[in-house]
């Protein structure tokens, strides 16, 4: 059986191809606009080409999954009422689409640093010795992301549009409700936070990429098991993020650690530790939430008081759940849809596993 690091490994070489022929184009075609336009899409494509091309790398699992074992190139038509799709293609608009949610994200949320390098709108920014000139240029980087994506998704099956307008309007939407609560002084319920989560992560990371892969090989009925796979799985991974976010290895995320805490994000740890907390800890732990300054210490203080509480364990359980749910969803795909290609299955089975141990 192959591993998933491996098959990770050949889909993103491919990915990566398709990426920089697109990024080509995009410079041969525009490169003449302005004096800056080389340069500016040449950040862009660096940017593209710094992920972990997870959503891509799913939708190929899928559509190969879906496909059946006479997929050798990940091009041509096959599968039961498939259209002449490649998939590389496919993967290419996810990577692109993430990208140009990054570039915004970035800029919403004020952060410097992003897959180790400066944000692209502190990049711009510096470029012209202008913060407001960054933000703005980069606005526009975000948005050639999702108009080349356009290109890619154009030559796709129709419905795959839908399945993307649909998803990515929630994922919008879900990103309004994170900003709102960020600046809010009520704090959101637990049941709250884990439905943004699946909106914003769950089904654009998860269920989007792999709903996408099936259709494109023909395989509509496959999307409600890919569904309930999917939201369990994105919600997992959303609380990994967290996980590490707070106790990760900055040179391994290629970010620094603490950001959600500096961002005043309400994560599950904001709230297991507002509810833990004595009314001095409490005090104490609110001054430091959403200080954009934090210091070392100040990390190290909320890390103490998470683990104090036993707080660490509380969302490492909820992760389980949510790990547990993943796998029984897709036992049951497994059980119930004929025509499964079981190599790749087992693979997606990986992904799942290797969600609660990621350190990246």
């Amino acid at each position: 059986m192959m591993r998933w690091a491996d098959y990770c490994g050949e889909r993103r070489f491919q990915i990566t191809e398709r990426l920089q022929k697109e990024f080509a184009d995009k410079i041969a075609e525009c490169g003449s606009v302005s004096d800056d336009s080389t340069w500016a899409l040449t950040q862009v494509r660096e940017f593209a080409l710094g992920g972990k091309m997870l959503r891509g790398m799913l939708a190929c699992l899928s559509y190969e999954m879906f496909a059946g074992p006479a997929v050798s190139e990940l091009r041509g038509e096959v599968g039961p009422g498939a259209s002449h799709t490649d998939p590389i293609r496919l993967a290419t608009a996810l990577e692109l689409i993430q990208a140009g949610l990054l570039v915004h994200d970035d800029i919403m949320d004020r952060d410097e640093i992003r897959r180790g390098k400066p944000t692209l709108h502190k990049a711009f920014g510096r470029r012209n010795n202008s913060d407001k000139i960054g933000e703005a240029q980069a606005i526009c980087a975000g948005d050639i992301c999702y108009f080349i994506s356009i290109k890619e998704l154009t030559e796709i099956n129709p419905k795959i549009g839908d399945l993307f307008a649909r998803e990515l309007t929630k994922v919008c939407l879900a990103q309004m409700q994170d900003i709102k609560v960020g600046e809010s002084a009520v704090n959101p319920s637990l049941d709250e936070i884990l439905s943004m989560y699946k909106y914003k992560t769950g089904r654009y990371t998860i269920v989007l990429p792999l709903q996408a892969g099936a259709i494109a090989a023909g395989r509509e009925d496959a999307l409600p098991f890919l569904e309930a796979v999917g939201e369990n799985a994105g919600i997992l991974f959303q609380i990994q993020d967290d996980r590490l976010g707070l106790f990760g290895d900055a040179n391994q995320l290629g970010k620094p650690v603490g950001s959600d805490i500096r961002e005043g994000k309400k994560t599950p740890y904001v709230l297991y530790l507002l509810d833990a907390l004595s009314e001095a800890e409490k005090k104490d732990f609110l001054a430091i939430l959403g200080k954009r300054d934090l210091s070392v210490a100040e990390i190290e203080r909320v890390r103490t008081l998470t683990v104090k509480y036993g707080i660490d364990q509380k969302v490492y359980d909820l992760a389980c759940h949510y790990e547990m749910m993943a796998q029984n969803a897709l036992s049951t795909l497994s059980k119930k849809l004929p025509g499964v290609d079981a190599e790749k299955l087992d693979l997606l089975k990986q992904f799942i596993d290797s969600s609660l141990s990621r350190t990246k």
